[in-house]
C-alpha cells in the first residue's frame, strides 16, 4: 500500500508494515499517478466542452422531432470514429 511518511515521502508498504520500494521509485510512482490524474481532468474538461458545443451548436440546427441528446448520440458516434480517417 503507498503511505504518506512523517519525513514527507511516499512510500510502498508490505502487508507487515515493511519499506518495500525505494523513495525515487515511489516518487516516479506518484508522479505517473499524478500524470494519469491530469490526463483525465483534460479529457473531462475536453467531454464537457463537447457536450456544451452539442448543446449551443449542433442542436440548433437540428430540425425534427428526433433530437437526440448527447449520451445517446456520443455512444453512436464513439465506436463509428476511428472507421472515419480510413474513410475518407
Amino acid at each position: 500500500m503507498l503511505r504518506y511518511c512523517a519525513n514527507g515521502e511516499w512510500r510502498w508498504f508490505d502487508a507487515e508494515g515493511a519499506a518495500v520500494i525505494t523513495a525515487e521509485i515511489g516518487a516516479y510512482m506518484r508522479s505517473m499517478l499524478l500524470y494519469n490524474i491530469d490526463i483525465v481532468n483534460h479529457v473531462d474538461d475536453g467531454m464537457r466542452k463537447t457536450r456544451r458545443e452539442y448543446q449551443h451548436v449542433l442542436m440548433p440546427l437540428v430540425y425534427g422531432k428526433a433530437k437526440p441528446m448527447f449520451d445517446e448520440a456520443f455512444s453512436v458516434f464513439k465506436p463509428a470514429a476511428p472507421t472515419i480517417p480510413g474513410a475518407l
